[in-house]
């Protein structure tokens, strides 16, 4: 069943998704270094806001996550770009499970360039501010500061590396019910957290974000986008969506009562209807 909704309000949405996904794109394309201070909570939009930054800074304060399969949605932002680049199937791994990241782990996906204590942080924005730039060779001055001030995450600090091995090996499958087989067959207390923080989500968003992460692997940014806004007109017509926003953000109870329950429920054709026009 379809969202019943007046022709203003439709439009108002489907705006907001335009201006979002056309502000990205100007991020990345934009001719000047921007530099993105990711110190705190960076979450779906900020992460789509700091992608294309020429200069992106994490801290030990930073948590970075795609969340919107927590609420019945899909990562967009380009999301089929970026999460690709990470190294073997995290990028997978990511989107289905919403996974929150600390600033080592965000370095390693090829989300961050540079890693600083958030002390380090304060004090280069500070040395930036009272520099004329006028009088410096741009490029040349960015490296030397930030040379300056970045430094290694403490080894503990990050994950990723270490799961490597287990997420590549689960996450290579090309259905949703594959990677659950996998997981299933692996009783690490790993593969068993992953599988049940899966199946709590909604069963069409898992299989129409995978399936968006496949069709983007060959795809620049901008096309990305542009499917994004497919992606979420078509989600906007979906109850589902309403449901998670409502279990998870109006009520809280974390109990959605989605329509679409299994994942057999979720059928290729219906996937498929997402990505159309």
């Amino acid at each position: 069943m379809k969202q019943k909704k007046t022709k203003k309000k439709w439009q108002r949405r489907l705006l907001f998704f335009d201006v979002e996904y056309k502000t990205d794109l100007l991020m990345q394309q934009f001719s000047k270094p921007i530099i993105a201070s990711l110190d705190g909570i960076v979450m779906g939009g900020g992460v789509g806001l700091s992608y294309g930054c020429s200069h992106r800074v994490v801290t030990q304060r930073t948590k970075w996550a795609m969340p919107e399969m927590n609420i019945g949605f899909f990562p967009d932002v380009g999301a089929a770009y970026f999460l690709n680049r990470a190294p073997g199937c995290i990028g997978r791994y990511l989107a289905l499970n919403a996974t929150v990241l600390r600033g080592a782990d965000v370095c390693h996906i090829n989300g961050a360039d540079y890693y600083m204590n958030d002390e380090n942080l304060a004090a280069l924005l500070q040395e930036i501010s009272h520099i004329n730039w006028h009088e410096e060779n741009r490029d040349n001055k960015l490296h030397l500061l930030f040379s300056k001030y970045a430094e290694e995450p403490e080894i503990e600090s990050g994950k990723l590396a270490n799961l490597q091995g287990d997420i590549d090996r689960h996450f290579k499958h090309d259905t949703v019910e594959n990677i659950i087989s996998s997981l299933e067959a692996d009783d690490s207390e790993f593969a068993q957290q992953t599988k049940l923080n899966m199946l709590s989500k909604s069963p069409v968003s898992l299989k129409v974000t995978l399936t968006q992460l496949i069709r983007g692997e060959e795809k620049s940014f901008e096309a990305c986008l542009k499917t994004d806004l497919i992606l979420a007109k078509n989600f906007m017509e979906h109850d589902d969506f309403y449901e998670g926003v409502r279990s998870v953000l109006i009520d809280k109870d974390q109990q959605p009562a989605y329509q679409y329950r299994q994942l057999a429920d979720v059928t290729e054709t219906f996937v498929d209807s997402f990505f159309t026009n």
